[in-house]
């Protein structure tokens, strides 16, 4: 691991804590703190490997505003492990990449099927953008120099809540911009750009 790794992953660390410790001075019916926790499957165009093998950690929080009654603007703090995979659980390094970035969703949220007695909504459908910084990567193809350091996603997502504090979300996120663009030694040409599911356990304070 590189001096430039170890750093990343302290100061994403420490970032996350202090995200997820200012959720006890979030206060008044606007504004809305949850923490996330959940897996992504993903994969790569452009790798010759296909179906959503690679499984990866997708954890985080996330700060909501509430524009109306049942309309939210979400800003999201997260580590999330992506890339492709040979088979579902494989363990050679040669059989899949893995992307490590933090990862900043701005979410758009409508909410529907407000329970009146509970005071929440049942609910909700997700649009938004999501700007990730890679931190950490592993992989048997490619120049690992040549991966681009700055990904710029869009996101599709729905929620469902079980109760006021316990929810289910479900996302598809595809990145906008190239991971990987360059030239091999032998002239080819090599592109990659990623995409991944998410689901994810929700509780919100």
């Amino acid at each position: 691991m590189t001096d430039k790794t170890q750093t990343d992953r302290s100061l994403y660390y420490i970032t996350l804590i202090i995200f997820i410790l200012s959720f006890q001075n979030v206060s008044g019916q606007a504004f809305k703190a949850t923490a996330v926790v959940g897996a992504n499957l993903s994969q790569i165009d452009g790798d010759n490997e296909y179906g959503y093998r690679k499984i990866g950690l997708s954890a985080g929080g996330k700060i909501g505003y509430g524009i109306d009654k049942n309309k939210f603007v979400n800003l999201e703090f997260l580590y999330s492990e992506r890339g492709s995979s040979t088979t579902f659980f494989a363990s050679e390094p040669e059989s899949k990449i893995v992307l490590r970035y933090i990862e900043v969703p701005l979410i758009f949220s409508i909410h529907d099927w407000f329970k009146e007695e509970k005071k929440y909504h049942v609910v909700r459908a997700d649009l938004g953008f999501s700007y990730g910084n890679l931190f950490q990567l592993e992989t048997p193809i490619g120049d690992p120099e040549a991966f681009r350091n700055h990904d710029f996603s869009y996101i599709l997502g729905a929620g469902f809540q079980f109760s006021k504090h316990i929810g289910l979300s479900v996302r598809y996120t595809r990145s906008i911009n190239k991971m990987l663009d360059y030239t091999d030694v032998d002239g080819k040409q090599i592109t990659f750009r990623g995409y991944f599911l998410t689901t994810r356990m929700e509780y919100q304070f």
